[in-house]
């Protein structure tokens, strides 16, 4: 079982060392599992790229029954787990659009498999409004990337988010090694608009301090990054939210901040708010979204 776990870490990570990180062993025990699975099928299951790796077509036609297995066989877990929890009634799950089409799905659906009587609610809100819509009583949860203060909350800390640079592949900043927030701000910004927290970590870490030229405020990270590929400017984006783009070759996207700078994903609920619903939907948070995991 452990080799068909490396290997679809790698598939869905795109890269060995990511792989690593998710499922917390070392790049060489990621690589001798994904080794020994090929010779027992003998089959290559993935082939190197420019960055990391993308699978062969023996790979793609592996990878959907190890996606069905290994939902099965968490949804066991989880049920005898919750042995003794009724987790049923409503759960309402606040997230913005791009976590909640990037991330969620892959939550969601165990979470259906394992508890299909919850009737869940998802509601896209910037992380502010998430957080908000807990505190007033009108959400259960929330997925927030904004700094959370708020005493009456219980906060537990999930993945961080990578932010990179993301320009046209023939753009002079793709050429650049490792580009810098200066070099990154003397050409046309594509942000979000002053609502989101990624644009006031942008504001912080690249506009002022560096005085970047903003050419256009946009309110949909899927917007900017089709403004990006005509070739409208420039923009800093979470990394899993182009994972697609870059694979096709459409978008170059680079590191830029360190790792210290990410930013941190969190989970959010009233303390004096633990229904059984809430403990499921937490626990499989903190088990997909694992703190030590970079998105």
């Amino acid at each position: 079982m452990e080799r068909y776990r490396a290997f679809h870490a790698v598939a869905h990570e795109g890269s060995f060392s990511r792989a690593a990180g998710r499922l917390r062993r070392s790049q060489p025990s990621i690589s001798q599992a994904v080794q020994a699975l090929e010779e027992e099928l003998g089959q290559k299951l993935f082939s190197k790229r420019h960055r990391g790796v993308e699978l062969s077509e023996a790979g793609r036609a592996l990878l959907d029954h190890v996606d069905r297995a290994l939902l099965e066989l968490e949804t066991g877990q989880r049920k005898v787990r919750s042995i003794g929890l009724v987790a049923d009634g409503k759960l309402i799950l606040a997230a913005g659009d791009t976590l909640s089409s990037h991330v969620l799905p892959e939550v969601v659906r165990s979470f259906r498999h394992g508890y299909p009587a919850v009737e869940l609610t998802i509601v896209n809100r910037p992380s502010g409004a998430a957080a908000r819509l807990v505190a007033d009583g009108k959400a259960d949860i929330a997925l927030v990337t904004s700094p959370v203060r708020d005493r009456r909350f219980a906060a537990t800390k999930l993945a961080r988010l990578e932010d990179v640079l993301i320009c046209p592949p023939g753009h002079p900043l793709a050429r650049m090694r490792r580009p810098t927030p200066r070099a990154l701000a003397r050409h046309p910004l594509l942000v979000l608009d002053r609502g989101a927290y990624l644009r006031k970590f942008l504001d912080a870490q690249v506009i002022r301090p560096h005085r970047g030229s903003i050419a256009m405020e946009l309110g949909s990270l899927q917007v900017i990054e089709h403004m990006v590929s005509a070739g409208l400017g420039v923009s800093i984006v979470p990394r899993y939210a182009v994972a697609e783009p870059m694979r096709s070759g459409r978008l170059h996207a680079a590191s830029i901040f360190a790792r210290s700078d990410f930013r941190r994903l969190s989970l959010v609920r009233l303390k004096r708010h633990q229904s059984p619903a809430i403990q499921a939907m937490s626990g499989l948070l903190v088990q997909t979204l694992d703190a030590d995991r970079v998105l």
